[in-house]
């Protein structure tokens, strides 16, 4: 977020790619960041899901480069499935 007497410059960089491999649909991200005063900053995702199952996968990282070197890491696994198979905007609209 910037803030006033903020005079930094900030740089961005992304990348991403999908693509269907058959049954399965991925998805990945990477960024880059970069600060004047040398913070850098580097994240990124793939994300996958079986498309007849609903069976998904999703991985996230992320780490902050030269000022205290931090690191995060993110492992999700999940199903997406229709489960009460009605309209949910049936349900949820106003008449």
């Amino acid at each position: 977020m910037l803030s006033r007497g903020n005079d930094n410059s900030f740089y961005d960089l992304g990348l991403r790619y999908d693509r269907d491999l058959g049954d399965i649909k991925l998805a990945t991200r990477v960024g880059y960041s970069v600060v004047d005063g040398g913070e850098q900053t580097v994240a990124g995702s793939i994300a996958a899901i079986h498309k007849p199952t609903g069976l998904n996968a999703n991985f996230a990282f992320g780490e902050q480069l030269e000022i205290g070197n931090a690191s995060s890491y993110f492992i999700k696994l999940g199903i997406k499935r229709d489960w009460l198979s009605c309209n949910f905007r049936r349900l949820c609209r106003w008449q």
